[in-house]
């Protein structure tokens, strides 16, 4: 009979481990609509213009969206515009 192999131990990929965000997106915080809506407050903030609603609580974002923030973002983009227009976001 062979030797039974030594069992060696792998580390387990950490799932924990933030993964840095793409460069082109702002850190998250949330942030209320009366100040992304005021372009002396989001631009003093350096907020993308284009970004302003991803910045949004998620429960300001479905309150107003009617919809999560990932429902929105596969919305054709004129459909986003749209909406954001409807809001002062656009």
């Amino acid at each position: 009979k062979p030797a039974p192999a030594e069992e060696v131990e792998t580390p387990a990929p950490a799932e924990d481990v933030e993964k840095p965000a793409p460069a082109e997106e702002p850190p998250v915080v949330g942030y209320a609509l009366e100040q992304l809506t005021d372009p002396r407050v989001w631009q003093k903030l350096g907020i993308p213009a284009a970004a302003r609603e991803r910045l949004l609580d998620d429960a300001t974002f479905h309150e107003i969206f009617g919809m999560d923030k990932q429902a929105f973002a596969k919305l054709a983009k004129w459909k986003r515009d749209n909406m954001k227009k409807k809001v002062g976001l656009f």
